[in-house]
């Protein structure tokens, strides 16, 4: 939260406060929910592959320890190591998990401050530094800059488009707000 304030130069502890807020609340509502799924030219489907199925108990779990790690501001080994301990995922599906999920909130709770903010008109997808293969990516950055609620070429409003995917979103500010 604190880079997306220092997007729109916001140093208000209280204003950074209320980002980090839109962050847990994002988490309260979405996350999880694509832990053992996967995304198809119908939509969002169950994974076949039953060694990424999950039960709605584990998923209920999941979001529990997600939001409360990005309510505590536990890092993503911390939230990795939990979810390893607590759920028997295995150390590289835990930290995909903790990582992919802490992303979202993130990204999710930047979206709504800029809704918010009243200076932000849109947003830019901005490739991660570690980014190096050609995937659904490479589409979103090349679209430039959107409207806050319009969606990216592969359908998402904004990053992680994939698991593990560590791209973010620039804010773009009204042309006299600075």
């Amino acid at each position: 939260m604190v880079k997306a304030a220092e997007q729109l130069g916001v140093e208000d502890a209280d204003a950074i406060s209320r980002a980090e807020a839109s962050a847990v609340t994002w988490a309260r509502a979405h996350s999880a929910e694509l832990v053992g799924k996967r995304l198809t030219e119908a939509g969002l489907v169950d994974n076949p592959n039953a060694q990424f199925a999950i039960t709605d108990a584990t998923r209920a779990g999941l979001e529990r320890a997600i939001t409360e790690a990005v309510e505590s501001g536990a890092s993503r080994g911390q939230l990795a190591q939990e979810i390893s301990d607590l759920y028997g995922f295995s150390e590289t599906r835990a930290e995909l998990i903790a990582g992919t999920e802490i992303n979202r909130a993130f990204m999710g709770g930047a979206l709504e401050t800029w809704r918010k903010s009243k200076v932000v008109v849109g947003k830019q997808w901005i490739l991660a530094s570690t980014h190096d293969r050609d995937d659904e990516c490479d589409e979103n950055a090349m679209a430039g800059k959107l409207k806050l609620n319009e969606t990216f070429p592969d359908g998402s409003l904004m990053p992680p488009a994939h698991p593990n995917c560590k791209c973010s979103l620039l804010a773009v500010l009204k042309p006299d707000a600075k």
